[in-house]
């Protein structure tokens, strides 16, 4: 009936000026090589049939089904794939179409010397090629007979048989003399792994953009801890280079007191380096003791901060940090100590929002004493005013001897304008050193 084209063809229909002959067989090609490449399956797919079917004379592969069948070989060439490596100095590439039919072909340079893993990812589909050697001056194909999968067919073909919502974190972990760091936990919030013998982790995650941190929370007490911030994890790729340096540390400790007896809890404690800057804080616990980690090998000072009307003895502890040491700073005996008042001001049983002008003292006053000499030199006045929610909070010097006066002056206003100042008072107030003592209010 004469040449026909083929209603429905994938950007170019088969040429075939003669039809189809007895004995003539088309079949899908396995690769860009031909039909048949040692029993894999006809299987490759350009979104082209002239290029994608070859024909023969004589039937040369039976048909097969689902329980006589060769496994693919190559596949729909994967152009746009995204490859990287975990070396830290190779870029991340993409595959692009080569050859005419098209291969997906890739070239990684720059990649450092050593052995590696290789993430290969197209939409979801990803392969995860270990065991990469890579020698100096040198190329590698990839899959090899060393790597893991290896190669079964001689042709480095690789198959995104896999499927993955995950992103890979990649970097290695030294210590300050650049050697590698064995069994170190690296993790972020979503995982966690250990480096290995030549100091590189390859660290699984989910997408997101992370903090990536080296030996939390000093687990070798041989080394601080390090972070890595705004880490982005994308899906199926490697994000490599996410290296750290561990230097050798170790932790203090100490205790904070009233009276070398009794524990002072809630004091903040510093350790600051010999260049003035703050290594690390603690702040003491009920038992009034601190511990402050994460420090390199070297000396600190450590001290308390205190206000201005508390003082520490010693002042000051100057200790000397070596690797996996728990060093004592000593005990910090603290005089002066502040302690609290807190409560709320209503007036008709609600808050008052304007603010109530809050005086504690251990002197009896009716009005809010003038500033002069006398007041300076006579007893101390702590004041404070509320805060639009009707609570306040007042520090004062603690003692578990002298008792304080509270008082609250509200100020309202008559219909002429006038302002009106009324007083309450609280007496009796014991406010130990530390300690802060809770609903004192006060009702208008």
């Amino acid at each position: 009936n004469g040449r026909r084209t083929a209603p429905v063809y994938e950007t170019d229909g088969l040429d075939d000026n003669f039809g189809l002959e007895s004995n003539e067989q088309y079949l899908r090609k396995a690769s860009t090589f031909n039909v048949h490449v040692h029993g894999w399956g006809n299987c490759y797919d350009s979104d082209n049939n002239n290029k994608d079917f070859a024909g023969s004379l004589f039937i040369q592969i039976p048909p097969r089904n689902s329980s006589d069948f060769f496994y693919p070989f190559t596949g729909r060439p994967a152009v746009g794939s995204v490859v990287s490596c975990n070396d830290g100095l190779s870029d991340i590439v993409t595959a692009t179409a080569f050859g005419d039919p098209p291969v997906a072909r890739f070239l990684l340079t720059s990649v450092a010397t050593g052995t590696w893993s290789v993430m290969i990812s197209s939409g979801e589909r990803f392969i995860e090629i270990n065991n990469v050697r890579v020698l100096a001056n040198s190329s590698v194909g990839i899959p090899n007979n060393m790597t893991n999968p290896i190669d079964y067919t001689n042709y480095f073909y690789i198959q995104l048989s896999s499927s993955t919502e995950l992103g890979f974190i990649s970097g290695k972990v030294l210590n300050i003399l650049g050697q590698p760091l064995n069994n170190i936990r690296v993790e972020n919030p979503t995982n966690f792994t250990f480096t290995n013998s030549l100091g590189n982790y390859f660290l699984a995650s989910s997408t997101g953009i992370y903090t990536v941190v080296a030996n939390p929370n000093n687990l070798n007490p041989l080394y601080i801890s390090l972070k890595r911030e705004n880490v982005e994890v994308k899906r199926a790729q490697i994000t490599s280079g996410v290296d750290f340096v561990l230097s050798e540390g170790g932790r203090i400790t100490g205790f904070v007191t009233l009276d070398r007896i009794n524990p002072l809890a809630g004091v903040v404690v510093l350790a600051t380096n010999l260049a003035g800057f703050v290594a690390g804080e603690d702040v003491t616990d009920r038992n009034g003791r601190f511990f402050i980690s994460n420090l390199s090998s070297g000396t600190y000072y450590v001290e308390p901060v205190l206000s201005s009307k508390e003082v520490a003895i010693p002042t000051v502890s100057t200790v000397t940090v070596t690797p996996g040491s728990t060093v004592f700073a000593g005990t910090f005996t603290i005089t002066g100590v502040m302690g609290k008042v807190s409560g709320k001001v209503f007036a008709g049983g609600k808050p008052i929002s304007t603010g109530v002008l809050i005086i504690a003292s251990t002197a009896t006053i009716t009005t809010p004493p003038n500033l002069s000499i006398a007041t300076l030199t006579s007893a101390a006045y702590f004041l404070t005013s509320s805060y639009e929610d009707g609570s306040y909070t007042l520090e004062v010097i603690g003692s578990s001897t002298t008792r304080y006066n509270l008082y609250g002056y509200y100020t309202t206003y008559d219909a002429n304008g006038n302002p009106i100042v009324s007083r309450r008072e609280i007496t009796n107030v014991l406010i130990p050193p530390g300690a802060e003592i809770t609903d004192r209010n006060f009702n208008w």
